[in-house]
């Protein structure tokens, strides 16, 4: 059990900040791309209703990792 906990808290230590970083510069590339895009064309709705889903997903899948993993490190 010792080795789960260790590998868990591990994980949640290493995984933690790279999934924030990566999620900012994925949600920061996003918004210069569709500015852009937006600007030479306006898209159908379809895409705009997409990335506004995104964009609502995006942080709160973060936040409910980061979480997780936080509760599992604590165990």
């Amino acid at each position: 059990m010792e080795r789960l906990r260790a590998a868990v808290g591990l994980g949640g230590a290493i995984a933690g900040p790279a999934f924030e970083g990566v999620g900012l510069l994925a949600v920061a590339a996003a918004g210069v791309s569709g500015g852009y895009q937006w600007w030479l064309a306006s898209p159908p709705w379809p895409v705009v209703a997409g990335f506004a889903a995104g964009r609502l997903v995006g942080p709160t899948v973060t936040v409910l990792l980061r979480r997780a993993f936080r509760r599992a490190s604590d165990r």
